[in-house]
């Protein structure tokens, strides 16, 4: 009896010699861009909070979107990097190899992980409108909300691909039930790659501001397993019929 409590008061006081050595390490991430991967251990993410997101100034007053059909939508990247204060368009600190290039290979050896409640956070921040105008569309702009997107994991999570977040917005239908008013746009060709977030990053893209008669509650969603994320619920007013999907897909 004597010798088993000996082992375990030793096997004890083992735990709390490495405890302490553990607190004297410290692991930063660097604030300017580097060709070097990180490696595990990651900075653990610090507590987030909204930055001020100034977007590209644009020449036309932002329009809400008023539409009867179910919208096919894309997520793309506006800004993916360190979480500041206030982030412009000139601050754009996406890096290819880093953020892009995932796969653990001979090259990057870049270890990685799922999208889950536990290691990101959507905020959509209804408090701001940005600006936006699409690619396919440049004589319209729209007025949208920032989307931030938090990472709080100790390793970098899949987030998207070719420069775009899997989101879906969803709202309540007049049962009370979550219902997509989008369908995801579905890149073509086989050279996509993945987009990762890094422990501490954020990364920000906007969601359409819609009108319409039917006032209801809102959110995103990114599909992911074994839980899907969600973000935030905030107000918003669309048409009935953005629930039928018209195309099926």
């Amino acid at each position: 009896m004597t010798i088993k409590n000996g082992f375990l008061g030793m096997l004890i006081a083992l735990g709390f010699m490495w405890m302490k050595g553990e607190k004297k390490k410290h692991w930063s991430v660097p604030d300017e861009p580097s060709d070097v991967p990180f490696v595990f251990p990651y900075q653990p993410a610090p507590a987030f909070k909204f930055p001020v997101f100034i977007a590209e100034p644009v020449d036309k007053e932002p329009e809400v979107v008023h539409t009867e059909k179910m919208q096919m939508r894309s997520y793309p990247l506006q800004y993916l990097g360190p979480n500041k204060d206030t982030i412009t368009p000139e601050f754009y600190y996406f890096q290819y190899n880093k953020h892009l290039d995932y796969q653990d290979d001979v090259k990057t050896k870049v270890s990685y992980e799922r999208a889950s409640p536990l290691t990101m956070v959507i905020q959509v921040d209804t408090s701001a409108f940005v600006p936006y105008t699409s690619a396919a569309f440049e004589d319209l702009v729209y007025k949208t909300h920032p989307v931030y997107v938090f990472s709080k994991g100790l390793k970098p999570v899949f987030i998207g691909i070719s420069y775009s977040f899997l989101f879906i917005l969803e709202a309540k239908d007049p049962s009370g039930q979550w219902k997509p008013i989008e369908f995801k746009f579905h890149p073509c060709g086989t050279g996509d790659v993945g987009m990762l977030i890094f422990p501490g990053e954020i990364g920000i893209t906007v969601v359409t501001v819609y009108s319409g008669p039917f006032k209801t509650k809102m959110r995103l969603r990114m599909d992911s397993e074994p839980l899907n994320i969600y973000s935030n619920e905030f107000e918003g007013s669309i048409e009935l019929s953005q629930f039928k999907n018209e195309l099926g897909l």
